[in-house]
């Protein structure tokens, strides 16, 4: 209720009301939210890697995702072939004799010994030498474990990583991740349990961790020196009959300032996009235009900072039907806010990164930049 006792007061609240209804009849741009809408892949800032040169172990807790015959796991290495000096941080000596085993998961998410669903004795520079050449690409440092296991989709297994030589301080190599500095968020930070957690922000399922055991303590998620949330499992999983899928990615490169960013996706199935997200590793704030099938529908602006996933609701919702090209552009103001993923040149050929996949960064297809649409 309004008590007009001057023509002053009258005025003001004329000017009031008249900016009431200005506002009411042009909605605002929505404003970016910093919320936990994750990316449909892995995201992070840089590579990590576990180096096994102690009696401790490195493991990759993950989940089924077919149902049928796994003939490999594939997982990103550093032994020999890059990674600088022979006593880099990477390897060293004869880069060890590593023991893989792949193990069912007890209800505390640790390995349950008593079920050695597969397990390996090997050299890691050999194998992943052999490995690499095998897929077409000699100077590659991906190394398949050999576990032809029959599994259901959602099953959750183990694999845990050790150096079994007799001088681990001076051979060994290493297991590498996609790493996040400042930590991760949501079910990957923590050992979930719940495969229904509806905060799992990486693509994976909630319950997927890299962990490890010190002293024989193990630590989930951590390393083999104690607890350490910031890797993220870099696998792919090779089936029976070629099928490939995973999280390939394994490190990122910081994009430059003032460019042009142009991400593509090809969506399988009927959608509706609500919101853009996207992750960002600096601090910034710029906008984001989506195109569906090459024409301009909306735009909104993302802010946040380092280290953060942050959204913005589309100012009305876009149906999309299955075949539909969706693109998203930025210009990042601050150089490294956006980073473009990349995974082992072995991942890109096995699960087939590049134009026609799910998701691809315009320059550069076989890598991906963590901007993205939010479907309802």
């Amino acid at each position: 209720m309004f008590t007009f006792h001057t023509p002053g007061r009258l005025l003001a609240a004329f000017v009031l009301l008249s900016g009431i209804i200005a506002t009411a009849a042009e909605p605002a741009e929505p404003k970016p939210q910093i919320a936990a809408v994750g990316a449909p892949f892995g995201v992070g800032d840089s590579a990590g890697n576990i180096r096994l040169n102690s009696t401790g172990s490195a493991a990759i807790r993950w989940v089924a995702r077919r149902t049928g015959t796994l003939s490999r796991l594939w997982v990103k290495t550093r032994t020999a072939t890059h990674g600088g000096a022979a006593d880099s941080s990477y390897y060293a000596g004869t880069t060890g004799m590593w023991q893989v085993n792949t193990y069912a998961t007890a209800a505390d998410g640790k390995p349950d010994t008593a079920r050695v669903l597969a397990g390996e004795r090997f050299v890691p520079v050999a194998r992943m030498q052999h490995d690499s050449t095998e897929m077409g690409n000699a100077t590659g440092e991906a190394i398949g474990l050999h576990l032809n296991l029959a599994v259901t989709a959602g099953d959750e297994l183990i694999t845990v990583f050790q150096n079994v030589d007799p001088k681990p301080t001076e051979n060994y190599a290493s297991v590498n991740f996609l790493y996040s500095a400042a930590g991760l968020q949501g079910a990957q930070g923590r050992n979930e349990r719940d495969r229904a957690a509806a905060d799992s922000l990486y693509g994976l399922d909630p319950r997927e961790i890299v962990g490890g055991m010190n002293k024989q303590t193990w630590y989930l998620p951590g390393n083999n020196y104690g607890p350490f949330a910031k890797f993220l499992p870099t696998y792919v999983q090779q089936y029976s009959d070629g099928t490939a899928v995973g999280q390939p990615y394994y490190t990122a490169h910081s994009l430059e300032s003032g460019k042009e960013v142009k991400q593509r996706y090809i969506v399988s199935e009927e959608k509706t996009i609500t919101t853009i997200g996207a992750f960002l590793t600096a601090a910034d704030e710029f906008s984001a235009t989506i195109f569906i099938n090459g024409t301009r529908r909306s735009a909104v602006t993302l802010s946040g900072k380092a280290d953060q996933f942050v959204s913005t609701p589309l100012p009305e919702p876009i149906k999309i039907t299955a075949g539909t090209i969706v693109e998203i552009t930025a210009t990042p103001h601050v150089a490294g806010s956006l980073k473009s993923l990349y995974a082992d040149s072995v991942f890109n050929k096995l699960i087939g990164l590049g134009e026609k996949y799910a998701w691809s960064f315009a320059d550069a297809p076989a890598r991906t930049v963590p901007i993205y649409p939010v479907y309802r």
